[in-house]
């Protein structure tokens, strides 16, 4: 399985939670996102990280909710289809997702 975690930023009242992920081989990466499961996006919960220590109760008052956030996620893979298994669909994204910034294109 793969665990996509954001970056928290934030400055003023601008806020963004940047999700990305480097490359894995195409098939792979389409298989695990066809299994129930096996591609899982992190959102910070409030009483996970009061649980396990990771922020201090003024930070996770800063965070909010993840809904006042610019979801934005950076993917490395291939887009174009040279065959069903060998690119990623952007369907298979949670839709929760303001912005996909895409690397690793070919012409």
């Amino acid at each position: 399985a793969v665990k996509i975690k954001p970056v928290l930023l934030a400055k003023g009242e601008t806020k963004v939670a940047l999700f990305g992920l480097g490359w894995i081989k195409d098939e792979r990466l389409a298989k695990l996102f066809e299994v129930p499961g096996g591609v899982k996006w992190c959102f910070p919960e409030a009483e996970a990280l009061r649980r396990e220590g990771l922020m201090t109760e003024q930070e996770i008052e800063d965070i909010g909710s993840l809904d006042e956030y610019f979801k934005v996620f950076t993917i490395h893979q291939n887009r174009s289809h040279h065959s069903p298994k060998m690119c990623i669909k952007e369907g298979l994204f949670t839709p929760d997702l303001d912005l996909v910034i895409w690397g690793h294109e070919h012409e």
